[in-house]
């Protein structure tokens, strides 16, 4: 059985992550955001918007490319075995 206390750490810890995705708006913004990140994943096909006038400014895209690795960073040290479901 998973210890609870590393359960609600590593949860805490994933929520902050997490915080800075949801620091967008919830309008296109958030979504620009995440096709921010998965176009540095490799994937252009992410380049295209529905509308053309869609686009973060280069603060935001800056900020979203910054903080794409400390949250890389956080997700790939979460145990797998914590992330099962029972």
């Amino acid at each position: 059985m998973p210890d609870l206390n590393a359960l609600v750490r590593r949860a805490e810890q994933l929520d902050r992550a997490m915080g800075v995705l949801s620091s967008f708006d919830e309008g296109p913004d958030r979504v620009l955001c995440f096709k921010q990140m998965l176009l540095l994943e490799g994937h252009p096909e992410y380049t295209r918007h529905f509308n053309a006038s869609d686009t973060l400014s280069d603060s935001q895209r800056t900020y979203a490319t910054q903080q794409r690795q400390p949250f890389k960073a956080r997700y790939r040290e979460w145990p797998a075995e914590e992330t099962a479901c029972p």
